[in-house]
């Protein structure tokens, strides 16, 4: 949406480049980098302070929602679980453990060292809450974003993120559009 080539051919130049990046940069380093570029997704919390809102009725709306019945209400409950409780997580986290392990000679399988596992599961339970709590304002974020630009000047009809950034440009900028953007 912001380059001048055809959307396919980024598609297949980040395939490779994320293939090449997975077979010669050691694992430690490649888990590092990707956290780093998680970083990108502050650019939905910069879109949200980007335009303007009305946070008395960000809060309102935030405590008097209301989920319709039927189909729609259903559909948005999903999409909201599987925006913030994806089983993708659960098994990214315990195989993040695992190369964590084989990254570290000083390191143990808990089974193999009990008397470690208070210490493990304190750090494990503050990076999971720390990872929800990030993940769940950065989708908060995206949906006062949504709510504040596009619904209020009645685009109700998004099919993709794609959609939702060319839709936001007139509405609230190439500001906004281009954060946007980086975010996805």
């Amino acid at each position: 949406m912001v380059l001048p080539f055809d959307a396919r051919v980024y598609t297949v130049a980040f395939a490779l480049i994320s293939l090449g990046l997975k077979i010669f940069i050691p694992y430690h380093r490649y888990a590092r980098l990707l956290k780093w570029l998680t970083a990108v997704l502050l650019a939905y919390v910069a879109v949200v302070f980007s335009v303007k809102l009305d946070w008395g009725e960000v809060g309102r709306g935030l405590i008097q929602s209301r989920i319709e019945g039927g189909r729609a209400g259903v559909g948005l409950i999903v999409a909201l679980f599987g925006i913030t409780i994806s089983p993708y997580f659960f098994f990214w986290q315990s195989s993040q453990e695992v190369e964590e392990i084989v990254q570290h000679a000083d390191e143990h399988a808990l089974r193999a060292s009990p008397h470690e596992a208070k210490a493990q599961f304190a750090r494990i339970g503050i990076d999971t809450w720390f990872g929800m709590a990030a993940s769940n304002l950065i989708a908060l974020a995206i949906i006062i974003s949504t709510a504040a630009t596009l619904h209020a000047h009645g685009i109700n009809q998004i099919a993709t993120a794609a959609d939702a950034a060319k839709a936001l440009r007139p509405v609230a900028g190439p500001f906004a559009f281009l954060l946007f953007c980086l975010g996805m």
